[in-house]
């Protein structure tokens, strides 16, 4: 597949990638049959070539780590192919840390989770309500997205001081905090400026001190400097449609991600859950702890991890996104643990993660129930161009949504880079749960898959079109398409 070209600082990043191709096929540990070894390769096969980027996968038993392997390159350009110790950005799996940290802190004394925010960072307004540690933890703040005021500003933070700067200038909160939950990027990079400055030292520095050097993550640091080099990494991919572009990190905007590290690294942090070596018994109980809204409700969201169940077993799981794309998924009952981490965002490594998971579980998890095949339903151009354009959600109106009209779908678009993904397709429903698909690699096992439903509703100002009921003042249209066996739903509102 032909490689768009890149700058030959490219070249001082990928000196330190992972090894030679023998390496990516010799990392299955001897506590994985060799049946179950081939049937995760099978479930790899997509990302196994020499002319794609690929992911890691890592499984570990009782605290054991049972199998781990490398699939596809960290490196096109140099022919680096991934292996069980190449390093990854793994996005916000990496909140868990900055969870851990800030506890760690509260623990010996240097801060409390009920504190207000601005004792550590006063750079933040008075809103009238205390923002404390905790609600920055459970994502109960209110304080806006930086993400979000990053496209509605249509430019980028870089740094660190950006970042507070920007959020300085917000005169509101979403909400009251401890009133709802609601996942913000800007919660845990305030969080880390607070560790710092409660611990007297960079907040790189913290973590690698107290909590990877402690475990042995060898492989892992927290990538605060974008120019910095990361032995061993890989590069992350978006597809064209004409090769592969290198995309680059485009902030030092630590807490919420940049956190590199392997998937046995990240293995071995999962056996700190079951055998404490940092924080001990208590801290390490806290991070899975289900907290409460000031209503009393309780909320699925722990301290940087979501408490769930696949097929019938309690589950403790995490996903990180953006140019990479990682997937930690325990089974605390089992003592099963599996981490995926992949170089292009394309790869979906919960899917993944979760087959991986049903080789070792299978006789005690739930059957899947049979998915149908989706219906077509073929609709006009000019019918998907009435779609197109700016949404913004109802429950969350500062975020927005950009959808554009491109290959007889609707797609939603990341100006920022240029990509197109695919986020509601009109005329085709091709694979069996509703998740983005950036570029033509589209996992075959997809199809497998069991339904997920969910429903999203968007305004787009500007639209004369008809009155839609229950739209209040607004004038709205409403395109809703709904595969025959009720599992994708997505519903875009436009209002004048």
């Amino acid at each position: 597949m032909k490689l768009i070209p890149v700058k030959s600082s490219a070249l001082a990043i990928v000196l330190g990638l992972s090894a030679p191709l023998a390496a990516q096929t010799a990392n299955a540990q001897p506590g994985a049959t060799p049946d179950i070894a081939a049937r995760i390769d099978a479930v790899f096969t997509v990302h196994a070539g020499t002319d794609a980027p690929g992911c890691a996968v890592g499984v570990s038993l009782a605290g054991d780590i049972v199998f781990a392997k490398g699939y596809g390159m960290a490196s096109l350009e140099h022919g680096v192919p991934i292996t069980a110790q190449t390093a990854f950005d793994i996005g916000s799996v990496a909140k868990q840390f900055t969870a851990a940290a800030v506890r760690l802190l509260e623990q010996r004394g240097r801060l409390s989770l009920d504190n207000d925010v601005r004792r550590y960072v006063p750079e933040l307004p008075d809103y009238g309500t205390p923002i404390t540690l905790r609600n920055l933890l459970q994502h109960t703040s209110g304080l806006r997205d930086y993400g979000t005021l990053e496209s509605l500003a249509g430019r980028h933070v870089r740094t660190m001081p950006e970042f507070i700067g920007l959020l300085a200038r917000q005169r509101a909160l979403n909400f009251v905090p401890g009133e709802r939950h609601e996942y913000s990027h800007s919660d845990y990079s305030v969080l880390a400026l607070a560790i710092e400055r409660a611990a007297g030292e960079g907040f790189g520095q913290f973590i690698e001190r107290e909590l990877l050097q402690p475990l042995g993550m060898t492989s892992s640091r927290v990538h605060d400097s974008r120019g910095a080099a990361v032995p061993g990494r890989a590069l992350a991919y978006a597809e064209t449609g004409h090769g592969y572009s290198v995309i680059f990190p485009r902030n030092e905007i630590v807490g919420g991600a940049k956190l590199y590290t392997t998937v046995e690294d990240l293995l071995r942090w999962e056996r700190n859950f079951h055998e404490p070596v940092v924080g001990g018994r208590a801290l390490m109980d806290a991070l899975v702890a289900r907290p409460r809204l000031a209503s009393g409700a309780t909320i699925p969201y722990a301290s940087g991890l979501r408490i769930g169940e696949y097929r019938g077993l309690p589950t403790v799981h995490r996903s990180g996104g953006g140019t990479f794309a990682s997937e930690m998924l325990r089974f605390p009952e089992q003592r099963l643990a599996v981490v995926t981490l992949c170089n292009t965002s394309a790869s979906h490594p919960r899917y993944l993660s979760q087959e991986v998971a049903a080789l070792y579980l299978a006789e005690q998890m739930q059957s899947l129930a049979v998915v149908p095949a989706r219906r077509q339903v073929e609709t006009p151009q000019d019918e998907l161009v009435r779609y197109a354009g700016v949404y913004r959600p109802l429950e969350t109106p500062w975020n927005i949504l950009r959808i554009a009209a491109r290959d007889g779908a609707l797609q939603e678009v990341f100006p920022d880079s240029g990509w197109y993904c695919q986020s509601m397709s009109l005329s085709k429903y091709s694979s069996a749960f509703p998740s983005r698909s950036c570029g033509s690699r589209r996992p075959p096992h997809w199809r497998n898959s069991p339904a997920a439903s969910t429903a999203r509703s968007w305004t787009r100002p500007g639209a004369a079109v008809p009155r839609w009921r229950g739209a209040g003042t607004g004038h709205a249209d409403v395109c809703r398409r709904q595969a025959a066996d009720g599992g994708v739903r997505r519903g875009h509102r436009r209002f004048s």
